[in-house]
């Protein structure tokens, strides 16, 4: 589709669903699990998180997962590309497959659009990789020309990133199985991070959430339930906190939106965002002018080092619109260059949200995303320990720096964005 005619639809589809949806968050704010409870958020018994705040550590545990798996491993990621950063956990995941344990892999189309910071090369999806093993895969909504005629139904992406293993533990965030994700970063890669977590009923739903995606992609259905947790496996789990389950599926309400919501309505003193892809509307601006008119320091963490210009183009553009609308703005640069991809919400050092949206138009509405909140002081305690280690090379963005980034190239770069990032 040309770009002129994209913009113009963008521009159409995102301040009608911005005049429909705004008046969700005037609601006035009250405790987040009230607010969660009142909206019929799914709320479960758990452990409390494991915390992966790089790639590298990642990288080692999903292969420790792997290698333990006795019955079944469920994967559903928004990218997966093989490379030798992940070689380790693609030749376990078919040695295990080898072995009998069931191994199904989702992964969404947009895998075949990603290249290597070389700009040129390409790496091989999960189809190719796997290709003649007894590994399990599905592609989510796949990508081809007839669909540029019906452009919501080309916008339908699986974003989330969630692994299940053996139904006794799941572990969700913001990194894919791929390049970006697993390397470390002083070289190129992703800052990031995936929770690790034991809450059977919560896993329970979120396996009938896979198969029921699975279905859809592949001619080979599944049947929820020939997929039970491994008693032995979790004799030694004992219920510490609680979570909030949100697993948008794009069939009914926005999920994300009520994530959103959440912590505007909720915080009382201060609310961190890191979001390093926060392309602004006008409900989502909004959001922040309400919870400031209320006293609430709103603070949005950005980053540098994208892979991809446009990214950052577009997220400059909409600095000022932030700061307009009552936000702090910091801007994350880290020393060995990598890109801070990790999403948080974290509601006054208590609330905390991880998973895979955006602070964007596309989570809020396009995209399938996933998402767990805690609302427990030792989760939020960990999380702004984290966040202080990411301020440490952060600034904050004058007014006058973010009036700079109003040009015509940081205003195209947004309007691709809106739907494209």
């Amino acid at each position: 589709m040309p770009r002129f005619f994209l913009i113009i639809f963008s521009l159409f589809l995102v301040f009608s669903v911005s005049a429909q949806t705004a008046p969700s968050s005037a609601e006035s704010a009250d405790p987040i699990g009230q607010y969660l409870s009142a909206r019929s958020i799914s709320s479960y018994e758990s452990s409390l998180p494991r915390y992966y705040f790089s790639g590298e550590t990642w990288n080692e545990r999903a292969f420790e997962l792997v290698s333990s798996a006795q019955n079944y491993i469920l994967i559903d990621s928004f990218l997966v590309n093989a490379h030798p950063v992940n070689q380790k956990i693609l030749d376990a995941l078919r040695e295990k497959a080898e072995a009998g344990v069931r191994v199904y892999i989702i992964f969404d189309s947009s895998s075949y659009f990603t290249y290597m910071p070389d700009f040129v090369s390409y790496l091989p999806t999960p189809v190719k990789f796997f290709s003649g093993t007894k590994v399990n895969v599905a592609e989510y909504n796949p990508i081809n020309g007839t669909k540029l005629f019906a452009l919501p139904q080309l916008l339908n992406r699986d974003h989330r990133k969630f692994w299940i293993i053996d139904g006794h533990t799941v572990a969700l965030g913001g990194m894919n199985l791929n390049y970006y994700s697993m390397k470390e970063s002083s070289s190129l890669g992703n800052i990031d991070t995936f929770v690790e977590v034991q809450s059977p009923p919560a896993i329970q739903q979120l396996i009938r959430s896979f198969v029921e995606t699975w279905n859809l992609c592949s001619p080979m259905p599944l049947n929820v339930n020939s997929f039970t947790s491994n008693q032995p496996s979790i004799s030694h789990y004992q219920p510490e906190t609680r979570l909030w389950l949100f697993d948008q599926d794009l069939h009914g309400r926005s999920e994300v939106n009520a994530l959103f919501d959440s912590f505007f309505n909720s915080a009382q003193r201060e609310l961190w965002m890191i979001q390093g892809y926060t392309f602004t509307t006008p409900e989502l601006l909004k959001k922040i002018r309400k919870a400031a008119s209320r006293g609430v320091a709103v603070n949005v963490l950005l980053s540098t080092n994208s892979f991809r210009e446009v990214y950052e183009l577009a997220s400059n553009y909409c600095i000022l619109d932030l700061i307009r609308a009552g936000a702090n703005v910091f801007m994350f640069d880290d020393p060995g260059k990598a890109f801070l991809h990790y999403k948080l919400f974290l509601a006054d050092r208590v609330a905390a949200a991880f998973g895979s949206p955006n602070f964007n138009f596309r989570s809020q509405y396009l995209s399938r995303e996933i998402a767990i909140v805690f609302n427990d002081e030792r989760v939020g305690r960990a999380a702004y320990e984290n966040l202080e280690t990411l301020l440490a090379h952060s600034r904050p963005v004058t007014q006058d720096e973010a009036e700079r980034y109003r040009g015509f190239k940081y205003f195209i770069a947004y309007m691709e964005m809106l739907f494209g990032g």
